[in-house]
């Protein structure tokens, strides 16, 4: 499965980007690529957004 993300990746767009994140983990896809070629800006605030999706994928790798 791959997520495309564009635009700022902010504190006002992280919640928004972790839960699309999130959502594709609940498909629980064999694996997930996370296309960033469209997206302008990560702030460091927007980074936080990619955690919630990296300990749930780390949970479910555990099984």
């Amino acid at each position: 499965m791959v997520v495309r993300l564009r635009g700022h990746i902010d504190a006002r767009s992280a919640e928004r980007t972790s839960q699309a994140l999130v959502n594709a983990l609940g498909a629980s896809p064999t694996s997930l690529e996370i296309d960033l070629s469209g997206v302008q800006h990560l702030s460091a605030d927007g980074t936080g957004a990619f955690s919630p999706g990296s300990r749930r994928l780390a949970r479910v790798a555990r099984g």
